[in-house]
């Protein structure tokens, strides 16, 4: 129990530095600068950016559900025999 806390008190640390960095980016995807006629980056979500952070982006596929869920199924049986 005590561990658990431990780790959601370390991933919303996480997310509140990672939605500092965003602030602070937020400026530069939405107005350009002088001279130029569109912002330097390119606007993301903070859902996204977070996402990018912590390396659990997901990405858009072709795959059915049922390839999904058997891609999972081998994760879960690699991890099993891990532990």
């Amino acid at each position: 129990m005590v561990r658990r806390l431990l780790i959601t008190a370390l991933e919303k640390r996480e997310e509140g530095k990672a939605w500092e960095m965003w602030l602070a980016l937020y400026p530069h995807m939405t107005v350009p600068q002088p001279g130029a006629k569109k912002p330097m980056l390119k606007f993301q979500p903070f859902s996204i950016f977070l996402g990018k952070l912590r390396g659990t982006q997901t990405e858009n596929t072709d795959l059915t559900t049922e390839e999904i869920i058997a891609k999972f199924e081998d994760v879960r049986k690699r991890h099993q025999k891990k532990a």
